[in-house]
């Protein structure tokens, strides 16, 4: 009876679940400090953020969306004070490190988003010392 009442998603949709299921495994894997809890809260971001249809980031790929969703959970709070600039500053050469060694989520919007990191970073005076 409930299945009835179940939304059919589209081949695509399932794909990117999946797709977002394997990026956050690999990237939970490869980051030390991205533990289990945080990977399915951006993965929920993420698949959230898919299904805002004519939204921009409803046409990201699934590792992109992960990475975006994973980038403003470090970079606003570090613009905000609430992480200390050098601790998000480990966390980011964490993850540039991953991203070099794993070629298939090293996208331009991959480089664009960390870019946004980065300046984040900047702008809280992480380079500075």
């Amino acid at each position: 009876m409930f299945g009835l009442f179940k939304k059919k998603i589209s081949k695509r949709d399932d794909q990117f679940i999946t797709d977002l299921a394997i990026a956050a495994s690999d990237f939970q894997h490869g980051i030390s400090w991205l533990d289990s809890n945080t990977s399915e809260e951006l993965s929920e971001r993420a698949l959230e953020s898919h299904f805002v249809k004519d939204s921009e980031t409803s046409q990201f790929s699934a590792s992109d969306s992960f990475i975006n969703e994973l980038v403003y959970a470090i970079a606003k709070p570090t613009l905000d004070g609430q992480i200390d600039p050098m601790v998000s500053w480990g966390f980011y050469t964490e993850v540039e490190e991953f991203l070099n060694f794993n070629n298939k989520y090293n996208s331009d919007l991959a480089i664009e988003f960390m870019g946004i990191w980065y300046g984040a970073l900047s702008k809280v005076g992480a380079f500075d010392n």
